[in-house]
């Protein structure tokens, strides 16, 4: 092989191989977007799913109850201010084995006490950090998240529990349309936007979605 064709098949080899570098590195560029994408998208449905099932099957929003349990106290309330949080009342249930061998699950008309109907108290916040172990103080609500925090107080047994929905959340909004939600309210809209960013990444995709909401139980 002379020299002019080994340059020329080096020049080639070259070529090639820096289109092949281009089209891996755009491709990797395309994956780690989709991928950040996907991330928002699903911290986002994923606190929207479980906060619309769960206030659909509410009895009442709650706003100022507090309760105190564990140690520490918790005070369910209903705000659209620097720090969102939603509460709602749970109704009390009863396991049903149908003919069928079948479970199903309904109102507990039978339940006592001074609320019979009423089994939990949940608060979905923003927090700036995770649940911590069992036992220990629900974190602190703030405006930007990005964990969504679940507080729940089992008004049969009095104990509070916490613990985190998900990550990259980094709004709450309950007013989408400029009415704030009161605890007498049975209708209400909420927002939640996500965001995420690659690692060594400058740009931050994000995420929003809206859902309206109606109270079914009472």
């Amino acid at each position: 092989m002379t020299v002019i064709e080994l340059m020329t098949a080096l020049l080639v080899f070259s070529l090639v191989m820096g289109a092949l570098s281009s089209l891996l590195i755009t491709s990797l560029a395309v994956y780690s977007k989709g991928s950040v994408s996907t991330q928002a998208q699903v911290s986002v449905r994923v606190t929207l799913g479980r906060l619309v099932r769960e206030v659909r099957q509410a009895r009442r929003l709650l706003n100022g109850t507090q309760e105190s349990a564990n140690g520490a106290t918790f005070s369910f309330d209903t705000t659209c201010n620097a720090t969102p949080q939603l509460s709602f009342a749970l109704p009390h249930t009863a396991v049903y084995t149908l003919s069928d061998g079948t479970t199903a699950y309904a109102t507990d008309a039978n339940a006592s006490g001074a609320n019979p109907y009423d089994g939990w108290y949940v608060s979905y916040y923003l927090s700036s950090a995770q649940a911590a172990a069992a036992g220990a103080l629900a974190p602190a609500a703030d405006t930007s998240g990005p964990y969504v925090i679940r507080v729940q107080y089992d008004v049969t047994v009095g104990q509070l529990s916490y613990g985190t929905v998900a990550g990259g959340v980094t709004a709450l909004t309950l007013a989408a349309r400029g009415t704030c939600p009161t605890a007498s309210a049975r209708n209400l809209s909420i927002t939640v936007t996500g965001a995420a960013a690659a690692v060594n990444e400058a740009v931050t995709t994000t995420d929003v979605v809206t859902s309206d909401v109606t109270l079914r139980n009472q």
